[in-house]
């Protein structure tokens, strides 16, 4: 039987990373966000509207999205709760370059992808960013060329209502697809 859960938002379990971007303010910055889904080389990120990391990103049309190890979650915090601020240089997150790119990527991160914006879709308080995933960069831990080795790599997940939020961590058991299916 079910229930009615009265919440103004719920996060079912999103994978949290950190977006790097140019800013005109402080050169580069990061923010944190865990609204995303890909479909080929497309990606759909989630922020509000009146964040930094939009105006930056609607300004200079490219970004990063940069997936951490839990080991990592100390940035992850920093970066979303310290909003319009250098965060980048306040809190010493080393960051590189990948090509002549000129977004940065955060050099923890197990797996980089480096996009430029498509399009921006306004929704009230909250934006749709839809970007091109031009470069998808890897720790060479989580490869074995040219294989994806699955079981190495830990992305952690926020789930939250409008009272508390958790970050939820994913075991390493490694099941094909297809496998539940007989």
């Amino acid at each position: 039987m079910f229930k009615e859960f009265e919440t103004q938002k719920f996060y079912y379990g999103f994978p949290i990373f950190l977006i790097g971007y140019e800013d005109d303010r402080y050169q580069y910055n990061v923010t944190t966000c865990s609204s995303s889904y890909t479909l080929g080389d497309m990606v759909v990120i989630g922020l509000a509207a009146q964040s930094n990391a939009v105006k930056q990103i609607e300004k200079f049309k490219h970004f990063s999205i940069n997936l951490l190890s839990s080991e990592h979650m100390d940035l992850v915090e920093k970066a979303g709760f310290n909003p319009a601020k250098d965060k980048l240089n306040l809190y010493d997150i080393a960051y590189e370059f990948f090509k002549d790119s000129r977004v940065p990527l955060i050099s923890k991160a197990t797996i980089s992808l480096i996009v430029n914006v498509e399009k921006i879709d306004y929704q009230g308080d909250y934006v749709n960013i839809t970007g091109k995933i031009n470069h998808r960069l890897f720790n060479h831990e989580l490869l074995e060329h040219p294989t994806f080795i699955r079981e190495k790599f830990e992305p952690f997940l926020y789930v939250g209502d409008d009272k508390k939020r958790v970050y939820r961590f994913v075991n390493k058991i490694v099941i094909d697809g297809g496998s539940f299916f007989e």
